[in-house]
Protein backbone atom coordinates (compact mmCIF):
# COMPACT_ATOMS: atom_id res chain seq x y z
CA UNK A 1 0.00 0.00 0.00
CA UNK A 2 1.33 3.27 -1.03
CA UNK A 3 1.37 5.71 1.65
CA UNK A 4 -0.77 8.94 1.41
CA UNK A 5 0.02 11.60 -1.04
CA UNK A 6 0.30 14.47 1.45
CA UNK A 7 2.27 12.16 3.29
CA UNK A 8 4.81 11.33 0.48
CA UNK A 9 5.06 14.87 -0.52
CA UNK A 10 6.10 16.11 2.92
CA UNK A 11 8.31 12.93 3.44
CA UNK A 12 10.10 13.56 0.06
CA UNK A 13 10.36 17.47 0.63
CA UNK A 14 12.27 16.93 3.93
CA UNK A 15 14.58 14.11 2.07
CA UNK A 16 15.46 16.57 -0.51
CA UNK A 17 16.27 19.05 1.34
CA UNK A 18 18.54 16.95 3.35
CA UNK A 19 20.14 15.72 0.00
CA UNK A 20 20.19 19.27 -0.85
CA UNK A 21 21.91 20.08 2.31
CA UNK A 22 24.93 17.46 2.24
CA UNK A 23 25.32 17.85 -1.51
CA UNK A 24 25.75 21.80 -0.53
CA UNK A 25 28.19 20.98 2.17
CA UNK A 26 30.35 18.69 -0.34
CA UNK A 27 30.56 21.49 -2.55
CA UNK A 28 33.12 22.58 0.07
CA UNK A 29 34.82 19.18 0.45
CA UNK A 30 35.50 18.26 -2.71
CA UNK A 31 37.78 19.53 -5.41
CA UNK A 32 35.39 22.05 -7.74
CA UNK A 33 36.19 20.11 -10.55
CA UNK A 34 34.47 17.53 -9.24
CA UNK A 35 31.17 19.42 -8.72
CA UNK A 36 28.95 19.90 -11.65
CA UNK A 37 27.53 23.70 -12.11
CA UNK A 38 24.04 21.94 -12.73
CA UNK A 39 24.03 19.93 -8.83
CA UNK A 40 20.91 22.16 -7.24
CA UNK A 41 18.73 21.46 -10.88
CA UNK A 42 19.51 17.77 -10.57
CA UNK A 43 18.05 17.77 -7.20
CA UNK A 44 15.07 19.98 -8.18
CA UNK A 45 14.66 17.54 -11.53
CA UNK A 46 14.82 13.92 -9.31
CA UNK A 47 12.44 15.51 -6.63
CA UNK A 48 9.93 16.30 -9.22
CA UNK A 49 10.36 12.78 -11.41
CA UNK A 50 9.88 11.27 -7.86
CA UNK A 51 7.03 13.04 -7.20
CA UNK A 52 5.21 12.72 -11.02
CA UNK A 53 6.03 8.72 -10.98
CA UNK A 54 4.76 8.07 -7.22
CA UNK A 55 1.61 10.65 -7.94
CA UNK A 56 1.24 8.34 -11.16
CA UNK A 57 1.63 5.29 -9.23
CA UNK A 58 -1.08 5.81 -6.81
CA UNK A 59 -3.61 6.35 -9.54
CA UNK A 60 -2.66 3.22 -10.78
CA UNK A 61 -3.49 1.36 -7.30
CA UNK A 62 -6.48 3.19 -7.37
CA UNK A 63 -8.02 1.77 -10.24
CA UNK A 64 -6.59 -1.74 -10.38
CA UNK A 65 -4.24 -2.82 -7.65
CA UNK A 66 -3.40 -6.23 -9.21
CA UNK A 67 -1.91 -4.26 -12.14
CA UNK A 68 0.17 -2.27 -9.71
CA UNK A 69 3.43 -4.30 -10.52
CA UNK A 70 3.44 -3.58 -14.51
CA UNK A 71 2.47 -0.07 -13.88
CA UNK A 72 5.17 0.05 -11.87
CA UNK A 73 7.44 -1.83 -14.35
CA UNK A 74 5.97 1.12 -17.00
CA UNK A 75 6.72 3.51 -14.86
CA UNK A 76 10.57 2.50 -13.83
CA UNK A 77 11.33 2.02 -17.55
CA UNK A 78 9.89 5.33 -18.70
CA UNK A 79 12.13 7.35 -15.88
CA UNK A 80 15.41 5.11 -16.88
CA UNK A 81 14.39 6.57 -20.63
CA UNK A 82 14.00 9.74 -19.49
CA UNK A 83 17.05 9.33 -17.47
CA UNK A 84 18.74 8.37 -20.84
CA UNK A 85 17.97 11.29 -22.70
CA UNK A 86 18.58 13.62 -19.93
CA UNK A 87 21.88 12.19 -19.66
CA UNK A 88 22.78 12.35 -23.18
CA UNK A 89 21.33 15.61 -24.49
CA UNK A 90 23.25 17.33 -21.56
CA UNK A 91 26.67 15.49 -22.71
CA UNK A 92 26.31 16.57 -26.30
CA UNK A 93 25.94 20.18 -24.93
CA UNK A 94 28.19 20.18 -22.23
CA UNK A 95 31.23 18.08 -23.14
CA UNK A 96 33.83 19.57 -20.76
CA UNK A 97 31.18 18.73 -17.52
CA UNK A 98 30.69 15.55 -18.96
CA UNK A 99 31.72 13.29 -15.94
CA UNK A 100 31.02 15.18 -13.22
CA UNK A 101 27.32 15.26 -14.49
CA UNK A 102 26.80 11.55 -15.23
CA UNK A 103 28.61 10.80 -11.40
CA UNK A 104 26.35 12.96 -9.66
CA UNK A 105 23.45 11.89 -12.01
CA UNK A 106 24.34 8.54 -10.85
CA UNK A 107 25.00 9.32 -7.50
CA UNK A 108 21.53 10.71 -7.27
CA UNK A 109 19.26 8.35 -9.09
CA UNK A 110 20.85 5.49 -6.99
CA UNK A 111 19.80 7.71 -3.65
CA UNK A 112 16.67 8.75 -4.90
CA UNK A 113 15.84 4.84 -5.96
CA UNK A 114 16.74 3.25 -2.90
CA UNK A 115 14.00 6.22 -1.24
CA UNK A 116 11.45 5.33 -3.69
CA UNK A 117 11.47 1.55 -3.46
CA UNK A 118 11.30 2.11 0.56
CA UNK A 119 8.72 3.81 -0.04
CA UNK A 120 6.59 2.08 -1.88
CA UNK A 121 7.19 -1.18 -0.36
CA UNK A 122 4.44 -2.40 2.15
CA UNK A 123 4.78 -2.26 5.80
Amino acid sequence: MIISFKTHIRNLMVFTIIIGILSYALTFILPENYITPTLPYLIIFFFSVNLIVHSMLRKAEEKKSRRFISNYMLATFSRFFLYLIVILAYVFINRPDAVPFIVTFFIFYVIFSVYEVITILPR
